[in-house]
């Protein structure tokens, strides 16, 4: 386990997951807004939403070859680009290995709705991930309910 790789990824998030134009959405892997503004050496400004997964490739991965299969699927409407969200699968498994985390170690952390229930969306709480990610590097496990209500004290 990377656990210098995950604090960063943490720091990030309870700083509000803001990183030059990228933002935290749990529910994207990675979603180029605007795939013709993204160049590949600066990953982190190309107006993007992200999960955990997507903002460790964006911070540590290669994002070329991704990028390159999102635009080949990327549609357009006259001149106006169409969002292109890149592979989840990739983005999944390069940021397991970036973190070198097990593939249930990362499903969990990466897909919480597929292990503790509800909707993706209902995860979307960059705090709430924050702490997720530190009680993985405490105890091994990437255990969303663990970290749902954790009361804040003075």
């Amino acid at each position: 386990m990377n656990t210098e790789r995950l604090t960063t990824l943490a720091q990030w998030l309870e700083a509000g997951a803001k990183h030059e134009k990228i933002t935290f959405d749990i529910t994207r892997g990675i979603l180029v807004k605007n795939i013709d503004e993204f160049d590949p050496s600066k990953p982190t400004e190309c107006q993007t939403t992200c999960c955990i997964a997507g903002a460790c490739v964006q911070f540590y991965g290669d994002m070329s070859d991704l990028v390159e299969e999102a635009d080949d699927r990327t549609y357009r409407n006259g001149n106006t680009p169409v969002p292109a969200e890149l592979t989840w699968r990739d983005v999944r498994d390069q940021a397991a290995q970036l973190l070198g985390l097990s593939d249930s170690t990362a499903m969990r952390l990466f897909s919480p709705e597929l292990f503790f229930g509800g909707d993706l969306k209902d995860y979307n709480d960059p705090a709430w991930a924050a702490r997720t990610i530190r009680h993985l590097i405490a105890t091994g496990e990437s255990d969303w309910t663990a970290t749902r209500a954790q009361a804040v004290i003075a």
